[in-house]
């Protein structure tokens, strides 16, 4: 889809498929369609990237010396260039996730905050929270100085942790110290659908490649085991995902079981599990369970999305505690609000 540079008013910086549904629905169809310019991650697959105009850089993790050169590169001109080439970034009112490095796109200018899940502040900005006791550390230290200094504040202080971060569009309410003395303005995902007109929803539809015909279609299939990305995240290694995951199966009935796949999980679950239809479609299960999806109950290790679901549906919760390195690398701060069954392997 092809925009006019002088048409763009409005910018998307975006790394989840939660932040592209939110800012989606939260600006008009006319302004998401045609005066948005979005920057991307892998968090967002090509079929998707190609259906808005749209520029793509690789976030995961630098393969080797060659690429992590290359990435050091692309951030020098994010820097000094970055108004050359993108011309409209000097005036377009910035949206924008800013904890990768494209965020280094917004610059010196004020933006506003899209969301990555319903308490996402809350599980990385309080004071207790892992994150956030590192960037004020990291802060301070010679090392993120030089950062700084280099790549920008939001290369250290990000997650809104800083003075440009000007509004935080939540879906749900959070409260932490990064907020104080900023605006928060709060709407569900819910909230924005139900009050999006038809046309406005069949874009969004488009744009993620969904109808009625996606949703699971087995009645009997009423367990919906949600999938993490440990493998392409770099925390397991193929074969602990997979002893992982097969321990993880065998406290339930197959027969009824549905597998989700996280928008960054690329694991082969169709070749593990044969006899377990796996939902392929790249889509977040907030837009599949606003189109009318509704299972008996959801699995999963720690998976956010359990807050936005309804309290008609159980869900078994099993915690990093699951895997030691899940456990050393994401620690323990991501806790459901509402009631789960703790689950133990």
């Amino acid at each position: 889809m092809e925009v006019g540079k002088n048409d763009i008013t409005n910018v998307c910086i975006t790394f989840s498929l939660y932040g592209l549904m939110q800012y989606l629905l939260l600006v008009d169809e006319d302004t998401a369609r045609r005066r948005t310019f979005y920057f991307f991650g892998d968090g967002i697959n090509k079929a998707i990237r190609d259906r808005l105009p749209s520029e793509y850089f690789s976030t995961c993790p630098s393969p080797g010396l060659k690429e992590a050169v290359k990435r050091r590169l692309r951030k020098a001109v994010f820097r000094w260039l970055k108004y050359r080439r993108y011309p409209f970034l000097k005036t377009a009112k910035l949206y924008a996730q800013d904890w990768l490095y494209p965020s280094m796109l917004i610059g010196s200018r004020s933006y506003s905050l899209l969301s990555d899940s319903p308490l996402f502040l809350d599980w990385n900005m309080k004071a207790d929270c892992r994150l956030y006791q590192r960037q004020m550390k990291e802060k301070e230290s010679m090392a993120g100085r030089i950062k700084m200094m280099l790549y920008g504040p939001l290369s250290v202080m990000n997650y809104g942790n800083n003075n440009q971060c000007r509004r935080f569009y939540l879906t749900a309410l959070n409260d932490t110290p990064v907020q104080q003395g900023k605006e928060t303005c709060v709407r569900s995902l819910e909230e924005m659908w139900a009050s999006a007109d038809e046309s406005h929803r069949r874009f969004v539809m488009e744009v993620f490649d969904i109808d009625e015909h996606s949703l699971p279609q087995d009645e009997g299939r009423d367990i919906l085991f949600i999938t993490q990305p440990w493998v392409d995240d770099e925390i397991l290694t193929l074969s602990e995902c997979r002893t992982l995951t097969d321990r993880l199966m065998s406290h339930y009935d197959r027969s009824r079981v549905v597998i989700k796949r996280h928008p960054r999980d690329t694991m082969d679950y169709a070749s593990w599990y044969p006899d377990i239809p796996c939902q392929d479609k790249v889509v977040n299960l907030e837009l599949l369970m606003m189109l009318g999806y509704r299972p008996k109950k959801v699995v999963t290790i720690s998976s956010s999305v359990v807050d936005f679901l309804p309290e008609s549906i159980e869900v078994d919760w099993y915690d990093t505690h699951v895997h030691e390195k899940i456990f050393r690398l994401c620690g323990n701060t991501v806790q459901p609000r509402r009631r789960v069954n703790r689950v133990a392997l």
